[in-house]
């Protein structure tokens, strides 16, 4: 009740739609408006849990960024500020890995350029040790994802996990037709009978062609700067998502066994 009363105290003293205006973000106020007035803690709902591609209403982002003020003791003024300020601005790319050697080099100069930052980490440590174990402590909450064979970090695991869910996904068995056709027509270099044996391949044996691999993994890679398809593959493999094996498919290229379609 008490985390309640300061939600709507908050809510009450900050405008949410000047914030939309400001950000230009895909929160609709009307929305908005309805989940104030609709809130009640006393009627439990199951978690809404969001997927790669889908937009997360701007709202949570505050929250998010509202829920961590607490941490520090912000409060008032100072807390609407560090809200309003902190959360993600629409429009800007959404960085979902990077290159471990780069986030050590920005960490480092960010070390450098702050002294309060710098004074925590004491005498003996280095920019280098604290973010190796901070890292591994990230990791641990689920806040990140590392791969050591690729040299990266998944700041934004959710969505390796949903690329996963769709290799997964069991009604792809039942559109093997419509989705050979779109894949065709996507990929002039491909002919639809390619296309067909290779999703049917996929469906019935879980073999995944490096051609089809590369078609369900395209979105991923265009909102992911520096992402590669080798580098994906790499990810995979070191996870035990993907196993590469000697069949070639229909189109020539590689194949691998894809333990979630057996």
């Amino acid at each position: 009740q008490e985390l309640q009363d300061l939600i709507f105290d908050f809510l009450s003293r900050t405008d949410p739609r000047p914030i939309y205006e400001r950000y230009g973000s895909s929160m609709d106020p009307k929305w908005y408006d309805s989940c104030r007035r609709e809130m009640n803690l006393d009627l439990p709902q199951l978690p809404r849990l969001f997927y790669y591609g889908e937009r997360i209403p701007q709202a949570y982002e505050y929250f998010r960024t509202f829920m961590l003020t607490f941490r520090v003791g912000m409060v008032g003024a100072e807390r609407s500020r560090a809200v309003e300020t902190l959360a993600s601005v629409p429009g800007l790319p959404t960085v979902h890995c990077l290159p471990r050697v780069e986030l050590a080099a920005e960490w480092e100069a960010f070390v450098a350029e702050s002294a309060i930052v710098r004074q925590s980490l004491g005498a003996d440590n280095t920019p280098e040790v604290i973010l190796d174990g901070a890292l591994k402590l990230l990791e641990a909450e689920g806040s990140v994802l590392l791969s050591h064979t690729a040299k990266l970090v998944h700041i934004n695991p959710g969505w390796l996990i949903s690329l996963v869910k769709g290799l997964a996904c069991p009604e792809l068995a039942t559109r093997i037709k419509p989705e050979a056709k779109a894949w065709s027509e996507s990929c002039q270099s491909l002919d639809y009978s390619d296309c067909e044996e290779m999703v049917t391949d996929y469906c019935r044996r879980g073999l995944l062609s490096e051609s089809l691999l590369e078609h369900f993994v395209r979105e991923p890679m265009i909102s992911s700067p520096g992402l590669t398809l080798e580098t994906l593959k790499s990810v995979l493999m070191e996870r035990g998502l993907l196993f590469q094996v000697q069949e070639r498919a229909a189109d020539g290229r590689p194949c691998f066994v894809a333990p979630v379609r057996l």
